[in-house]
């Protein structure tokens, strides 16, 4: 009996920690606008719902700009930023800056590296395309961007450099069930409280249960959501969800 404790006794020796600057520091997140950064004493100063904090920057901190590394210089006054820090020492862990511009118009030119979108009679931007920009129209993602032309649409861009973070085409949605499939001349039928036959362009985007797919793939019966627009002699499918 008298072996079995002294063991026990051992084992709990063994796992006592052996000094506070070896624990793991308990973090939280705040979140609010940059106010102001000093280089001098690394303190980052932001404006949170408690009232103004400072966080301690080092170069274990992590700094992230619209999702993409960043770095102290881009710490600027007015920015939305969310940090991640040590509870007891306020230093930052992580360092997520958002800087963004919104542009509404009708896409212009849609081009693998770039969206222009106008704004006006004369004025347009040309916003750069990468791999993390968010893309749809009527919140369906495009497998062919070339359709967003002419269409509305809001965009969101990192100022500076005009990388487009996300951009949302805007037509006319028509959500019903399919009565008709007509695939030769790619028309579906569908009836909801009216009844909408509804030509699918060459370059829309169709899913069918989360997944890509043809108009042959499409069944009668089928809930089908689609974007579309009414060019003058038919409507005009862009983009459409179905699911059985």
């Amino acid at each position: 009996m008298r072996r079995r404790w002294l063991m026990g006794l051992a084992l709990g020796l063994l796992v006592l920690p052996c000094g506070t600057s070896d624990a793991v520091q308990r973090t939280t997140e705040l979140s609010g606008k940059v106010q102001s950064y000093s280089a001098n004493t690394a303190l980052l100063a932001v404006l949170t719902r408690l009232g103004l904090k400072s966080f301690l920057i080092n170069d274990g901190t992590i700094i992230t700009l619209n999702n993409h590394s960043g770095t102290t210089a881009d710490l600027r006054s007015g920015d939305e930023v969310t940090v991640t820090y040590e509870f007891t020492t306020a230093r930052a862990v992580r360092v997520r800056l958002v800087r963004e511009n919104k542009l509404k118009g009708k896409v212009r030119t849609v081009t693998a590296a770039a969206i222009e979108v106008g704004a006006g009679a004369g004025s347009a931007l040309s916003l750069r395309v990468n791999t993390s920009s968010k893309i749809n129209l009527d919140g369906i993602v495009l497998t062919d961007r070339s359709v967003l032309v002419g269409i509305p649409a809001t965009a969101i861009y990192e100022p500076g450099t005009l990388t487009l973070l996300s951009l949302r085409g805007t037509a006319t949605v028509f959500s019903g069930r399919i009565s008709a499939i007509d695939v030769a001349n790619r028309r579906v039928t569908l009836v909801n409280r009216a009844t909408r036959v509804i030509t699918l362009d060459s370059r829309a985007t169709l899913q069918r249960n989360g997944t890509a797919a043809a108009i042959g793939d499409l069944v009668v019966g089928d809930l089908v959501r689609v974007s579309y627009v009414n060019d003058g002699t038919v409507f005009r499918g862009f983009a459409a969800e179905a699911s059985n």
